[in-house]
């Protein structure tokens, strides 16, 4: 049996879930609801199919002699769904409490979970997967845009010929490049004596429960505006969003880490598995600076998290003794949730995910032409008000910058 390395950001991860195995906030659970005239065999046909095609699903973790944890796909994983009935305000009570669980990383159990419930009006999936084997993009085209129709439709997938495991081994074996070293003095440099800004309240145990509050703004409007002003959404929102922590920490320079969806490598495009990548953004405001120049500057914050990728986040965090910190994400490139299956379009939810030891996290999606801005948090971090002040402080920024 061939093992494989863990990807960095798959390690960081794992070993967040070592030191707690109680959290959840790495699980991604999502719902949706179809008709009745979409078929429970069908689907479970499909997810069969689906399971046995994409091998990173069928994922699981041993230590090896040293206790560094190793991945490998099991031919044997079987595809386990329950069926129920209940009423739809059962249904929102057990999405609320009862279907998002922790998982152990080393019981050999599936690292998903599927439920069929069928409610009085409709058939709904309710499925979960670890953030440990997969990412937006595995979920956001390829699951639900790509992979899951096709099975629906009776069709034998593909196996995926380079992914999670061969970027892995490749991965381990820049870590002492000279890329990797260049990245490193570069971090070292910019962030040395920093830390991670933060707003939320301290907190003994920031271990509570994960909320959010969503702001939605027309996303015609502001890709009109971009275009008409030579930039993009996602610097826009970046831009905002840099603006509203400085307000709110009262410092004019801010540090927090950025995501991007880390494939680069044109042969990752269709895989499953965790390549989100994590990157340290030191932002100045120069109340002096036009706002267009402003919201421009973040393209070179942007391309040096690739030009650096080779350092890990984790390598960063450990190298610096930084960590904890606010989190922003931009996923609005055009990838709309949802499923199609026989002429149905229905739209994938995302569930809250239980307990979270997080911080202030925005994430901005596309959703139906609207952006989301998403604010999340543990709640013994910040309280429902305070996502909602800071998510309209965006949605107000954008406007008055645009």
């Amino acid at each position: 049996m061939k093992t494989y390395p863990l990807l960095q950001s798959q390690l960081g991860v794992f070993m967040e879930w070592m030191a707690d195995p109680s959290i959840s906030r790495y699980n991604l659970p999502l719902y949706v609801a179809f008709s009745k005239k979409i078929s429970f065999d069908k689907l479970e046909k499909a997810f069969n199919r689906l399971v046995a095609s994409r091998r990173v699903l069928r994922t699981r973790f041993i230590l090896d002699e040293d206790g560094l944890p190793r991945q490998y796909a099991a031919d044997d994983m079987l595809v386990s769904i329950a069926r129920n009935a209940m009423s739809e305000d059962e249904l929102q009570t057990y999405m609320s409490d009862g279907f998002v669980r922790p998982y152990d990383l080393l019981s050999g159990e599936p690292l998903f979970r599927i439920e069929f419930i069928e409610t009085p009006e409709h058939h709904v999936v309710l499925f979960e997967v670890h953030h440990v084997i997969a990412d937006g993009m595995t979920l956001a085209p390829n699951l639900t845009l790509k992979d899951m129709p096709a099975a629906y439709g009776g069709e034998q997938l593909e196996e995926i010929a380079y992914g999670l495991y061969e970027y892995a081994e490749d991965e381990q074996a820049t870590m002492n490049s000279d890329a990797y070293e260049r990245a490193k003095a570069y971090y070292q440099d910019l962030f040395a004596g920093r830390e991670f800004t933060s707003i939320s309240r301290s907190a003994a145990n920031p271990l509570g429960n994960s909320i959010h509050f969503d702001a939605y703004m027309d996303s015609e409007k502001v890709d009109v505006w971009c275009q008409e002003n030579g930039t993009a959404a996602n610097l826009l929102y970046m831009a905002a969003f840099s603006y509203v922590l400085a307000e709110a920490s009262r410092d004019d320079e801010v540090t927090y880490r950025t995501i991007n969806h880390g494939r680069m490598d044109k042969r990752l495009i269709d895989a499953y598995g965790m390549f989100v990548k994590s990157s340290p953004v030191l932002t100045v405001i120069d109340r002096q600076q036009k706002v267009i120049d402003f919201i421009k500057s973040f393209r070179r914050d942007l391309m040096a998290t690739i030009r650096y990728g080779s350092y890990p986040f984790s390598h960063f965090c450990r190298d610096l003794k930084m960590s904890g910190g606010v989190e922003f994400g931009f996923q609005g490139f055009k990838i709309q949730e949802y499923i199609e299956l026989d002429g149905e379009k229905a739209f994938a939810h995302q569930i809250d995910r239980g307990k979270s030891t997080s911080d202030l996290t925005c994430i901005i999606y596309l959703r139906n032409g609207k952006y989301d801005i998403r604010l999340s948090s543990s709640d013994a971090l910040n309280s429902s008000e305070d996502l909602q002040r800071m998510a309209k402080a965006i949605k107000s920024t954008v406007e008055n910058m645009m």
